[in-house]
């Protein structure tokens, strides 16, 4: 795949779903993987934020996200789950029958110690019927900017804030649904240590206790919201091991 200006993207196949946020109205993904981009399509997405695209430039080694998300798939699904169709890079396991549901947590633990690819699931050992899917915490908040889509004004701000001695900073990009979010190497001029790439649950925070590489692999069983009607986190086994 490349990296083009929006601008010139008519007719070219787009690599990864783009979402669309309007509050209150929608959060999915607008324009699907392998759309062919229209130049009516442009203003749209020029005002959802997408200055360039990333488009369709297979090489060889490469995969695009949903081949992976299947290979993904064949190595978790068996005869008594059923799969959703795959979205944004990503598909969900359902059960089709009552029973335990079970793990194996190295074999886990050692994938997702991968770049670039992750499984989360629900806790090893845990009951699960016909249907189920398999796969703001006491903090003042003191203030927030908004630098927009560029990268050395993300820096700016957090640099800011750190020389203020803020705790805790949170850059609210968009890495896992738009590839060309500025945020993360944003973060890398900073300064700052990545000790990872994606976490395995959402959310997670830190609080005077580092984290290492190892302990947020180590977080994919478990590391799967199920999306409940009336949220009750942390009362959950969301994201506990």
């Amino acid at each position: 795949m490349k990296l083009i200006d929006t601008r010139d993207a008519a007719g070219h196949v787009l690599c990864h779903d783009l979402t669309q946020i309007i509050r209150g109205v929608t959060k999915d993904a607008r324009f699907r993987k392998g759309h062919v981009v229209t130049q009516e399509d442009i203003p749209v997405l020029l005002s959802m934020g997408k200055e360039h695209l990333y488009v369709w430039d297979k090489q060889p080694g490469m995969l695009h996200e949903d081949e992976a998300a299947f290979r993904l798939q064949a190595l978790c699904q068996n005869e008594h789950m059923h799969a959703t169709p795959v979205k944004e890079g990503k598909i969900e396991l359902i059960a089709d029958i009552d029973g335990l549901f079970r793990v194996d947590v190295a074999r886990l633990n050692a994938l997702n110690g991968e770049d670039e690819i992750m499984i989360a699931t629900r806790h090893t050992n845990t009951a699960v019927h016909q249907g189920d899917k398999l796969a703001a915490y006491g903090i003042e908040v003191t203030e927030h900017c908004l630098p927009g889509d560029d990268r050395t004004a993300i820096t700016a701000a957090a640099l800011d804030y750190k020389a203020r001695g803020v705790g805790l900073i949170l850059c609210t990009g968009g890495m896992s649904v738009d590839p060309d979010d500025k945020t993360p190497r944003a973060n890398r001029d900073t300064g700052a240590e990545i000790v990872s790439y994606g976490a395995l649950v959402l959310p997670r925070i830190t609080a005077g206790v580092r984290v290492s590489r190892a302990d947020l692999k180590a977080l994919g069983t478990g590391g799967l919201c199920l999306g409940c009607p009336q949220c009750r986190y942390p009362v959950c086994p969301f994201g506990k091991s």
